[in-house]
């Protein structure tokens, strides 16, 4: 994937590009969406990088403007302070969690009001070896609406390189406000 593709999975107005803000990458990996995300958050935002692999996270480097934290650990089992982030990125990692309900509704505690979610999978419902707990877009839907009570808005697609599926990006905002 290039970082123009994963930027157009990824850009929505669910980003702020004015002001400074924290984000955690969860299921980093080499970064392609981690870079992405330093291009459209606003300089002076902070971003941590969780992935399991300590050889893909050395390979992030980020713009200046933007401060990275690398933390090796299973982002599946990751603890942070409550209310803490402004946003939240899995791509391509959310079909490694089989209890996705349980795990979105505790990583979602990790958000500010108004924090966003950003979701990039492949849009498929057969596992495979790479993909063992997919979510399609249908049923990623599903699952934020009775977990979160939240729609999941759908941002662009492009086709899998592997497969001849395709792979979306979407976001959703929580409204601990209302």
């Amino acid at each position: 994937m290039t970082i123009e593709q994963a930027i157009r999975l990824i850009n929505c107005t669910g980003i702020s590009v004015t002001n400074p803000t924290a984000w955690a990458d969860l299921g980093a990996g080499t970064g392609i969406f981690t870079k992405a995300l330093a291009s459209l958050i606003a300089p002076g935002s902070k971003i941590l990088a969780v992935d399991a692999d300590s050889s893909a996270l050395r390979q992030i480097n980020l713009p200046e403007t933007v401060r990275l934290r690398r933390e090796v650990q299973d982002f599946t089992k990751i603890e942070l302070e409550p209310a803490s982030l402004d946003g939240l990125l899995m791509a391509n990692s959310l079909h490694f969690v089989k209890d996705k309900q349980s795990f979105l509704k505790r990583t979602s505690g990790f958000l500010m009001d108004q924090g966003t979610i950003l979701i990039v999978e492949y849009d498929m419902t057969k596992s495979n070896p790479w993909v063992p707990y997919p979510v399609s877009f249908d049923e990623l839907g599903k699952i934020f609406i009775s977990t979160l009570g939240l729609r999941i808005r759908k941002i662009a697609e492009t086709p899998s390189l592997y497969r001849r599926g395709m792979i979306y990006g979407s976001w959703a905002r929580l409204d601990r406000d209302s």
